[in-house]
């Protein structure tokens, strides 16, 4: 008899169980190929045909009140009141797990196909693991004591005993993930992407190369909620694939209901960001450290790394999926950052209306076939000198290295969005102490720009044209101003765009929203 009918036995035990000495006296013990069943006087485990139950170490299998646990071929029958801990609801005595259905987990109905014996074992939190899977350690060395003599009060007060962590089972589902995994290292990049500058931008560590199996993981644990301390928020909470990876929301929900200080930027194209600095101050200098940031934040995630890693070495699918991407089942906080890197830097994009375009063209400075007049337009005023768009959001763009397909600045700027010296968030200079960086923020990419609302770094523009506005008549002279924003001696430009020009310009902005990432499976939730 598989252990799992084991664990669903011995946990109606448990919670009403005759102390140990008492029960003791009832026991008539029975050998069965070397197998021990204690059956409780007047009680019964019956064994059909081949099936056996077996008892690990000096565990016991009772069977309280006038129970009967009958296990007929793959079926199972349980009668009388049955009560059930932790957040499990009670079921009524005469609901039988029988005929074509059976029950599990937090008492929902699955098909009766589903086996949860033979091929499955269900351990611990109730989660489904191929049956080869060592079982003593998972089973009863972090699940529940199993002895007689246990302090039954402690049990029912402990959260994480048969359940999912604090009782959550929903969160427990598998993830859906293909038999061979996405192609995640090798994806056919468009001709403007083959650029030597590109290259150069890469910050894809020599130790953390992209490779399918890691990517996969690093997905996994991108949507997994596990990953906060009470199994509520996930790294894509934040960074939703449907708005680039990014939040519409101006400041971020964190797991205790928290607010974020920051808008969430988006992951889209972090790959290729040259300096290595992560977040709006740069406080992170490579994106594997980045991304246990978030994890460890007290107001986004709150989770202790080390309890991250025992937590999740708990899971049953990850052993696979650290297997597949490092060669062993090995949980280490710094394998989490780096499968969780490789899955962000695999995210880039590319298959918008404007790389159908400057494919088709190999320049920005000729009209693009596929556009409408007005994105045309609208492109040209964005690399029109007169206005500088492209210089701050076109990366690095020489005659001798025209760049066309990162669309953001590889240097913070400060964008006058305040006027003091000193605010509430200065930006970097906080994060260095130096007054000459207050102010002064990253630069995020353009790349599906317009549905990443709201903008800026405290989410403070909820339109397009709200930052128009900005820019034509809001821009404050900041000691720090970014001096392609001044005028000279520090006073602010007003770059002025007709009603017309502001529709041509949001035009070519929405042609680089690329709606096939937005939808591409390989980048969506896997629990879903």
């Amino acid at each position: 008899m598989r252990l799992w009918i084991l664990g669903l036995g011995i946990l109606f035990g448990l919670l009403a169980c005759t102390p140990k000495e008492e029960a003791q006296d009832q026991i008539d013990q029975f050998d069965l190929a070397d197998r021990q069943v204690q059956v409780i006087t007047d009680r019964q485990v019956q064994v059909i045909a081949d099936q056996q139950v077996q008892v690990i170490a000096d565990q016991q299998v009772q069977v309280i009140a006038d129970q009967q646990v009958q296990v007929i071929a793959d079926q199972m029958i349980i009668t009388y009141d049955m009560q059930m801990i932790s957040d499990m609801q009670m079921i009524p005595h005469d609901m039988q797990m029988i005929s074509d259905m059976q029950m599990i987990s937090d008492m929902q109905m699955i098909p009766h196909d589903m086996q949860m014996i033979s091929d499955m074992q269900v351990i611990s939190d109730m989660q489904m693991i191929p049956h080869d899977m060592d079982l003593d350690a998972t089973v009863f060395d972090h699940a529940l004591d199993l002895s007689l003599d246990m302090d039954l009060d402690a049990m029912l007060t402990d959260q994480t005993i048969i359940s999912c962590e604090n009782g959550n089972l929903q969160a427990c589902k598998l993830p859906n993930l293909p038999t061979t995994p996405y192609e995640y290292a090798n994806q056919v990049l468009p001709s403007h992407f083959h650029n030597p500058a590109l290259t150069l931008w890469d910050n894809t560590p020599v130790d953390n190369s992209i490779t399918d199996h890691g990517a996969t993981l690093g997905r996994v644990l991108f949507y997994d909620k596990y990953l906060s301390a009470n199994n509520t928020i996930a790294c894509a909470s934040c960074h939703r694939q449907a708005f680039a990876f990014s939040d519409p929301n101006r400041f971020s929900t964190g797991f205790e209901g928290g607010l974020t200080g920051r808008h969430s930027m988006s992951v889209v194209e972090v790959r290729y960001y040259k300096p290595n600095a992560f977040f709006w101050d740069h406080r992170a200098t490579s994106l594997e450290m980045q991304a246990l940031m978030p994890i460890q934040n007290p107001v986004e995630m709150g989770m202790n790394l080390d309890v991250l890693v025992q937590k999740l070495s708990n899971i049953p699918y990850y052993q696979q999926l650290f297997i597949n991407a490092f060669g062993d089942a090995t949980i280490t906080s710094d394998r989490i950052a780096k499968a969780l890197s490789q899955f962000m830097r695999s995210i880039v994009s590319y298959r918008s209306k404007y790389d159908e375009g400057i494919v088709q063209v190999g320049t920005m400075d000729l009209p693009f076939p596929n556009f409408t007049p007005l994105e045309n337009q609208g492109k040209a005023i964005f690399i029109d000198g007169n206005f500088q768009c492209r210089k701050c959001h076109l990366k690095s763009s020489t005659p001798e290295t025209p760049n066309f397909a990162v669309f953001m600045n590889d240097t913070p700027k400060n964008t006058g969005l305040d006027l003091a010296l000193f605010n509430n968030d200065n930006g970097i200079g906080d994060i260095t102490h130096d007054v000459a960086m207050n102010g002064v923020f990253k630069s995020p990419t353009l790349r599906n720009i317009m549905v990443t609302a709201p903008y800026m770094h405290d989410g403070r523009f909820a339109t397009m044209d709200d930052v128009f506005n900005h820019y034509q008549n809001g821009i404050q002279a900041h000691p720090n101003l970014d001096r392609i924003l001044t005028t000279g001696a520090g006073t602010p430009r007003s770059i002025v765009l007709t009603p017309i020009e502001r529709d041509a310009l949001t035009a070519f902005f929405h042609t680089l929203t690329d709606h096939a990432l937005l939808n591409d499976i390989k980048f969506s939730d896997p629990f879903q």
